[in-house]
């Protein structure tokens, strides 16, 4: 699969992120994870939606959407779930409902924490053929991960993702990536958070690249509610547009 499992990378967004005071992992980009985990006893559930806005033909693949499952276990360690509804639009106009790829993964901090000027967390994702082969293959993905934090002040803050992202025992796809995502969040006020992100991947087999950047900005109507939504840009390898949304719901005490 490529830079996005769950989104074709030709799509772009600009994400609105509202974000309040006190919360295990309030204001997270859409693109880049936070390094701090849901702390023990708090669920989150996020949707995310992609609409791409220059579609001009051929066969292509939407989510609609990828549902994500967060639990909080406790000790810096947290446990994920997710599995996308896809659309492929075919060109003679028609679309074809599937089930994407069912992924597990666990997030564990390895230094800091909220209050801190800086935090790492080290991941992994385990995707197993579970989906429409015909439209998401049918490899077994694993990819390790390398989350950080740095709060320049009060109100900026750097997050970074790196990855690597490679196939096992696939008869078709097979994929060997090195990815990465960066954000920078703008804590202006507890109600609106202005994020701009920069993601990429490159084949080491093919040495083909992928770019994306993400003006965003996040918005938070209810104390244990987020909204995200925004125009993405691919840049590399063809120019690319769309709306990338994100809902996210949070039950527990989410204060540090």
């Amino acid at each position: 699969m490529k830079l996005f499992p769950q989104f074709p990378v030709q799509s772009c967004a600009i994400a609105l992120l509202i974000c309040f005071r006190a919360g295990a992992q309030s204001a997270e980009p859409i693109l880049t994870w936070n390094a701090i985990p849901n702390p023990a006893g708090v669920v989150s559930l996020k949707l995310d939606f992609v609409s791409p806005l220059d579609e001009t033909g051929g066969t292509s693949t939407q989510a609609i959407p990828v549902s994500r499952l967060e639990l909080g276990l406790g000790h810096g360690l947290e446990m994920l779930f997710q599995i996308p509804l896809l659309r492929a639009s075919q060109p003679d106009g028609s679309s074809v409902l599937g089930g994407g790829q069912f992924s597990l993964a666990l997030r564990y901090r390895l230094l800091g924490s909220r209050s801190s000027r800086f935090a790492m967390s080290i991941a992994g994702r385990l995707e197993v053929p579970s989906g429409d082969s015909a439209l998401v293959g049918n490899a077994t993905q694993l990819m390790p991960m390398l989350l950080s934090e740095w709060r320049m002040n009060s109100e900026v803050s750097f997050r970074s993702n790196v990855a690597w992202n490679t196939t096992v025992g696939a008869t078709n796809g097979r994929l060997a990536n090195f990815q990465h995502s960066h954000a920078v969040v703008w804590s202006l006020n507890r109600f609106a958070i202005p994020v701009f992100e920069v993601a990429g991947s490159t084949s080491t087999l093919t040495g083909n690249s992928q770019i994306v950047v993400q003006p965003e900005l996040i918005v938070a109507p209810a104390q244990h509610l987020e909204f995200k939504t925004g125009l993405s840009v691919t840049l590399v390898p063809t120019p690319h547009y769309g709306i990338r949304s994100q809902l996210a719901w949070f039950w527990g005490k989410r204060s540090r």
